[in-house]
């Protein structure tokens, strides 16, 4: 198995840990560690090594990328963020042309497949997958928005980069009045507009693979609580619930079309009509804060879920023993 991450990453930390202690190899990628890395393509097929020793095609089965950004943040020798930039994007490429070396190997959410990370695409394959979705439009056509016979709106951007405030980084409930008085500017980019749905809660969603987790977000009853979870996050409670048969089957039939093997989704609850509600998926949510409120080590379930996928696809043999 091979992780590509930092051990500061507690979900790199403990799903390693997981593996190891259920007798498979398991080598962590961390660029914030003494070890030392290479490419090299001396013979016909590229190869890896790690301290100047070849990792064999036939130990990493599987390969698994959870790199997030934060290079300036944990090496207090780059000082400017040129050069924090700069060696991001050097570990990135480098990182990245691993994958060279092991053609056969399994790549959970695989990073070079980049379609799952445009929110439009994932509004047409829930379509697609069976999910409800919020009617919505994608647009920066003011006058368009304010004929849809929907006043109340939800507002949220394509992408998380924003130069603006962090309000706007989240979801934001919008009226015909908000989309008139901000014409001009909306006008000079395009972003999302849903249906508000006034929800009863928020249902986080861990698909991985064949084993599901739900908890409700219990958010508390306030404007911005009502929007987006996340504007009430250390307010909010959480309650381990059952998953639903229809998110599971509409889950994998998503995972299947986005060519995923796992997900982290974000579901509503109507408070209207029960029914629930698409919102996102993201390919490597955060999941492990949940691990108070689970009935299940869920590092384990992830270990568990990269060794039958190597065992699955005849990569991976029983540990000994």
């Amino acid at each position: 198995m091979l992780i590509i991450g930092d051990y500061s990453d507690p979900h790199v930390a403990q799903v390693a840990q997981r593996l190891r202690l259920a007798g498979h190899v398991c080598r962590v990628v961390d660029r914030f560690r003494p070890e030392r890395y290479s490419i090299i393509f001396e013979n016909q097929k590229p190869e890896f090594l790690i301290d100047g020793l070849i990792v064999l095609p036939t130990e990493v089965p599987v390969i698994w990328w959870r790199w997030k950004h934060a290079f300036r943040k944990k090496d207090k020798e780059i000082t400017n963020a040129e050069s924090g930039e700069y060696f991001e994007s050097e570990w990135r490429h480098f990182v990245r042309s691993i994958y060279l070396a092991y053609p056969e190997a399994v790549k959970l959410n695989d990073v070079t497949n980049g379609w799952p990370n445009y929110k439009p695409y994932q509004i047409f394959e829930a379509i697609r997958a069976g999910f409800n979705v919020p009617k919505t439009w994608i647009s920066n056509d003011p006058v368009h928005l304010r004929k849809t016979g929907l006043n109340q709106k939800i507002f949220k951007p394509l992408t998380s980069v924003s130069p603006f405030s962090d309000q706007l980084l989240l979801t934001t409930p919008v009226s015909d009045d908000d989309i008139q008085a901000n014409a001009i500017e909306l006008q000079k980019c395009p972003g999302i507009f849903q249906e508000r749905i006034i929800k009863e809660h928020e249902v986080r969603f861990l698909l991985f693979e064949n084993k599901a987790f739900a908890f409700k977000v219990k958010h508390v009853k306030t404007k911005n609580g009502q929007a987006d979870y996340r504007a009430t996050l250390f307010k909010n409670s959480y309650e381990e619930i059952t998953p639903q048969p229809n998110w599971i089957k509409c889950g994998r039939s998503f995972l299947q079309r986005t060519g995923l093997q796992y997900g982290i989704f974000d579901l509503i609850v109507s408070d209207r009509t029960n029914d629930v509600y698409f919102l996102e998926c993201n390919r490597d949510g955060q999941w492990l804060w949940l691990q108070e409120y689970a009935s299940e080590d869920l590092a384990s379930s992830f270990a568990e879920m990269m060794a039958a996928i190597g065992r699955n696809r005849g990569h991976l043999k029983e540990p000994a023993g």
